[in-house]
């Protein structure tokens, strides 16, 4: 619940680029993003990569490599539900696409961003809530790649 509410709010603030204020203090926020990483963590990653050899064929590596690979090369399928997006169901994709009034013009979290701009409320809400699933599956995905390598 902890990690939704987190994606949630998230694709809020980045669908709302106006109300989202940068932040005064970069250096800041940098410090609070390196406050995150445990130094045990890094030494049982380091560890778990020095136990075995990983060299270029090595039995270790190339297992590695394609649990790795299988992970991650469907990880874009997670951000595009069956859904697709209000007025183009064809655009699956719930982090980019084109705008719907913009042409080739990118827009991001477009589900989200342009129910709001359009206030339709109802829509944004729905797709506030895909949105932040899709967040959470890729999220889910990346850890179990990031345990790949750091041996958990």
């Amino acid at each position: 619940m902890k990690r939704l509410t987190a994606c949630t709010l998230a694709v809020i603030a980045c669908a709302l680029p106006a109300l989202a204020a940068p932040p005064a203090d970069q250096a800041a926020v940098e410090r609070g993003f390196d406050a995150a990483i445990h130094p045990q963590d890094l030494r049982g990653w380091m560890q778990h990569m020095a136990a075995q050899p990983n060299q270029v064929g090595s039995a270790h590596d190339r297992q590695n490599a394609e649990y790795e690979q299988a992970l991650m090369l469907t990880i874009d399928q997670t951000l595009a539900p069956e859904v697709g997006l209000p007025g183009r169901p064809w655009y699956k994709n719930l982090v980019y696409a084109p705008g719907r009034l913009t042409g080739y013009g990118a827009k991001t979290l477009p589900g989200v961003r342009e129910a709001i701009e359009e206030r339709r409320w109802s829509e944004a809400n729905r797709y506030i809530r895909l949105t932040a699933d899709a967040l959470d599956a890729y999220s889910a995905r990346l850890d179990q790649a990031r345990g790949v390598v750091g041996g958990k």
